[in-house]
């Protein structure tokens, strides 16, 4: 889901409504919403947060929506206003938009309707939600290595795991060797030399070769070292005889 940041006011004197309209608004990937149950709660806290949009009912105690658009049109002429109301007479339409309001939207609402509303009142740019970490997977035919590679991870076996068998049976982080904290021991790669580096740069996950050693190869073929060489699933990573099958 993406993530959109701009904030949105809810005024409305039914609770059961402001909550209905945030779920609406949450699934559409709006998070920062503000309630308030009447203009009196609404006009500090428009002033406080000054929202990109505000959703306005017109039928409330004490001073109607109607009232709270203008009050909130003197504040920001550009201000966007939604006005939802059951009371959707021709002469509150007219009112409301002779005011300012951006649309009106009669209660209920369809959601898909209220969506489409939105999505016009709020065209902007969109974050989109943090991706989850990039890992890159190392398999063997038979599944018995199975290593996870994340970006700045070293694979290979230090002299010191090597003494160390049950980090080195288990395929984890060492860190116990001074040079990296990225470093993952596999048992099954016997030599120093045998080592890569992997990268996640713009997308793209990369192996470098950390030594001239001819048994690093990339779908049998050589590789030179401190070299990027770009990855993608179905690639076959082989370390001496050991053959890792690549997934992204």
């Amino acid at each position: 889901m993406i993530i959109r940041n701009e904030k949105i006011l809810i005024v409305d004197d039914a609770k059961f409504m402001r909550l209905m309209i945030k779920r609406a608004l949450q699934k559409l990937g709006f998070y920062n919403m503000y309630e308030a149950g009447s203009i009196l709660e609404a006009m500090p806290l428009y002033q406080q947060i000054r929202p990109d949009l505000v959703t306005m009912d017109i039928t409330m105690p004490g001073d109607s929506g109607i009232d709270g658009l203008t009050m909130i049109k003197k504040i920001n002429p550009d201000a966007k206003v939604i006005m939802i109301s059951a009371v959707s007479t021709r002469e509150n339409i007219v009112k409301a938009f002779s005011l300012g309001a951006v649309y009106f939207v009669s209660k209920p609402f369809e959601e898909e309707k209220f969506n489409a509303v939105l999505e016009k009142a709020l065209p902007g740019p969109v974050v989109k939600a943090a991706p989850e970490a990039q890992v890159l997977f190392l398999t063997s035919s038979d599944e018995s290595i199975k290593l996870n590679c994340r970006n700045g991870d070293i694979i290979g076996r230090c002299d010191k795991c090597k003494s160390d068998e049950e980090r080195s049976r288990n395929n984890l982080k060492c860190n116990i060797d001074n040079k990296s904290k990225n470093f993952i021991s596999c048992k099954h790669i016997t030599a120093d030399a045998e080592q890569a580096k992997f990268l996640f740069e713009d997308g793209i996950f990369y192996m470098t070769p950390l030594s001239n050693s001819v048994v690093t190869r990339l779908n049998g073929a050589a590789l030179n070292v401190s070299q990027k060489y770009p990855l993608k699933s179905g690639d076959m990573v082989s370390f001496g005889t050991v053959y890792l099958k690549v997934t992204v």
